[in-house]
């Protein structure tokens, strides 16, 4: 992965926020698939995907939608199942091999080194 993900942040009226969740739903899971990725190649414990600001008459409210390393198979395996019932194919791709990423043991993931093998008579 080359450099930070931007976070996004979106503004959305409070009436709003419902429909506006479920229109968006694709964008917002793949934010959280591309925090994940970002948070299992990088080692981290916990990653901001994105926020979402509900504006409300009275103020607002900050909706911060967190990645954590412990909660991220199970994360993910939930939006597999989405990914595949709403025909999402390539976020289905990228979560398949973020799986393998994770069945790999650590002394796969290292680039092996080279050497000959001798033959014996």
């Amino acid at each position: 992965m080359e450099g930070d993900r931007e976070i996004l942040e979106f503004k959305v009226d409070a009436e709003n926020l419902r429909n506006w969740m479920e229109v968006n739903k694709p964008m917002l899971m793949g934010e959280i698939v591309s925090a994940s990725e970002e948070l299992l190649y990088k080692e981290l414990d916990e990653l901001e995907a994105f926020k979402i600001v509900v504006k409300e008459k009275l103020g607002r409210t900050v909706l911060n939608t967190k990645v954590r390393k412990q909660d991220v198979i199970e994360a993910i395996s939930k939006i597999m199942d989405w990914a595949i019932e709403e025909e999402e194919y390539e976020l289905a791709h990228r979560i398949k091999l973020l799986n393998k990423y994770l069945e790999k043991p650590k002394d796969d993931i290292r680039p092996k080194a080279t050497r000959r093998i001798r033959k014996t008579k």
